[in-house]
């Protein structure tokens, strides 16, 4: 006798089998390495946000390597693109890298949503874990994420000087801040056991907003994996797994990191696809910093 609860949940399950393979297209491995050294060398998740435009995460030694060189490829193209990178922002982790070769300006691009995602949210990172190429890693939004959340670009307020204050009320979202600041620090630097350099993390801007996720469980490899609702839609980039949580950077930064380097780049704005901003939230609670 078949089990009417049962069908539901085999029904969501043939929607993330669907969605899963509808996103093939957009999803890609970057192997990094230096030039005529084999002990530097690693692989990034990225996506594509244009014609032959990937996004991925700016952490880690790579950027720094001399002779820098960055081998791509598509989950569902043959053969293997050569890249370089066109544009970064270190601290909110993002980079854009350019790839080039045949078809390139025919590549299925991502599609970015508006980023609004409720408590419980079904949410999916696509990347390669461990080497374990092609994960798709669900999980759940665990804090609410607003629209299009108020965010600089250009801000000059880091996580290094970032006090996080006990908040009259919730922020409208979570921002990097609230993972990174001088508490944090303070901790790390009083722990003799932790061992981490986390300069890195100290320069991350403050206000940068971030899903706050748990039970995607990635893992290296993933990094600069993009996270989608079930729709289908961008909703931000895998950066972080911290204890039992997943840090995704949120979509509205990726838009505006795109855009602003398609409009330097005389792209001429982002398409249809990294559609513009629908105008500010309200503004984000902040700490204190000095």
């Amino acid at each position: 006798m078949d089990n009417p609860g049962a069908q539901p949940l085999q029904q969501e399950h043939r929607n993330l089998q669907n969605l899963y393979d509808s996103l093939k297209p957009l999803i890609w491995r970057l192997y990094v390495d230096e030039a005529n050294n084999p002990n530097r060398n690693g692989t990034l998740t990225a996506f594509a946000v244009g014609p032959g435009l990937l996004m991925t995460c700016a952490h880690g030694d790579w950027l720094n390597y001399k002779q820098l060189q960055i081998t791509a490829k598509c989950l569902n193209k043959n053969g293997t693109f050569n890249g370089s990178v066109v544009a970064r922002k270190v601290n909110c982790d993002m980079v854009i890298v350019r790839i080039r070769g045949e078809g390139v300006e025919e590549m299925e691009v991502a599609r970015f949503g508006s980023g609004k995602l409720e408590v419980g949210e079904t949410i999916m990172a696509f990347g390669h874990p461990w080497h374990l190429f092609a994960s798709g890693m669900v999980g759940h939004n665990v804090y609410p994420c607003v629209d299009n959340p108020e965010f600089d670009l250009n801000d000059k307020v880091t996580c290094r000087k970032y006090l996080h204050d006990s908040l009259p009320e919730p922020p409208i979202c979570r921002i990097m801040a609230h993972v990174w600041n001088r508490d944090i620090f303070n901790w790390a630097r009083d722990d003799p056991t932790d061992m981490r350099n986390l300069s890195f993390e100290k320069n991350l801007l403050a206000n940068c907003p971030i899903i706050h996720a748990a039970g995607m469980i990635c893992g290296p490899g993933s990094s600069g994996a993009p996270v989608f609702n079930v729709k289908g839609e961008l909703v931000g980039m895998h950066v972080y797994g911290i204890k039992s949580f997943e840090v995704c950077i949120h979509v509205t930064a990726l838009r505006a990191f795109l855009e602003n380097y398609l409009l330097r780049s005389g792209g001429g704005g982002s398409g249809g696809n990294a559609s513009s901003s629908k105008g500010s939230a309200s503004r984000q609670k902040r700490g204190r910093h000095r």
